[in-house]
């Protein structure tokens, strides 16, 4: 019986020809695939296509919220208008400009105006002050006199003397002098022209009559102090003076009311009686004549007599 010969497999080779094999049949199906994936997302089939789409979509979006120049709404439509527009610009900047250089003008009247009754209660503030302590150090030297000295009216006199004597020296050194930096007679009028001006033009914006002599006479005799003793700056000055006016116009106004109406209804029942027939009462007589109209008038001469400033 003839031996059977034994086969060897070599496994390495095995694997490595398998390999081959393979790897030969995967590169046949890469280069027959037409979508082959690469790992350049921009070289990608797939990643191009959404990018496209991306891209359509966007430029879609920007169309319909483009608004087309023709739509655009010009502010000047022609070279002229465009003009107009400029000048009248500057005619306001121009009039913002002066209004504003009045303003501060007005402001400037005022500052001093308060700046000056401040310094000027400080000054009184400091004579009461020293006056008082003078008049006290007067009053201790002469409580150190001897009553029975012959020559006690005569010292007296003399301690109230000095004390005066250095009052007024007090009060010239320290009196309120305002500083003029360069302000000379036309200054002092133009300041007093702007502090008219503004009495003006508050009284007109709170519909009083500049011109009236009632106000006029409030406001040369307007208190520089309130009740209770606060110092009133200018505006409030001018503001008192023309409610006091007001008050006043109204009170009057009330009054002469009452006197025309008191002298119509007089009028009305002597006109009634007259038309009343004798023998009859005032219910028998069903119609009257139109009542007597009263001219403004009569009226007046009747009221004025009780009308007083």
């Amino acid at each position: 019986m003839e031996a059977t010969e034994e086969t060897t497999f070599d496994l390495d080779v095995i694997m490595k020809e398998g390999m081959d094999r393979f790897n030969e049949k995967l590169k046949v199906a890469a280069e027959d695939d037409p979508i082959t994936l690469s790992k350049d997302p921009k070289e990608d089939p797939l990643e191009k296509t959404k990018g496209a789409e991306l891209t359509k979509h966007t430029e879609q979006e920007l169309e319909v919220k483009k608004e087309p120049e023709s739509k655009k709404q010009l502010r000047f439509k022609s070279h002229d208008d465009a003009e107009k527009g400029y000048r009248h610009l500057q005619s306001e900047k121009t009039r913002v400009e002066e209004k504003n250089k009045e303003l501060q003008s007005r402001l400037k009247v005022i500052k001093e105006a308060e700046s000056r009754t401040k310094a000027e209660q400080e000054v009184d503030t400091k004579y009461l002050d020293y006056s008082a302590t003078r008049h006290k150090s007067a009053l201790k030297s002469i409580d150190d006199l001897d009553p029975d000295d012959d020559a006690y009216t005569d010292k007296v006199a003399r301690i109230w003397a000095e004390k005066d004597k250095d009052v007024r020296a007090f009060d010239r050194a320290n009196k309120y002098e305002p500083v003029e930096e360069t302000s000379t007679v036309v200054d002092q009028e133009e300041a007093t022209r702007q502090a008219l001006d503004i009495v003006k033009s508050k009284a007109e914006e709170s519909g009083l009559n500049p011109e009236d002599q009632y106000f006029k006479m409030i406001c040369e005799r307007t208190p520089t102090t309130d009740d209770s003793g606060r110092q009133m700056s200018f505006d409030d000055q001018v503001k008192w003076a023309i409610t006091q006016t007001k008050n006043y116009h109204a009170e009057q106004h009330e009054r002469f009311q009452e006197q025309i109406k008191a002298e119509a209804d007089k009028k009305n029942k002597e006109f009634a009686a007259r038309e009343q027939p004798m023998g009859r009462s005032g219910g028998a007589k069903t119609t009257l004549s139109a009542p007597v109209i009263v001219s403004l008038n009569d009226a007046l001469e009747s009221a004025m007599e009780f009308r007083r400033l």
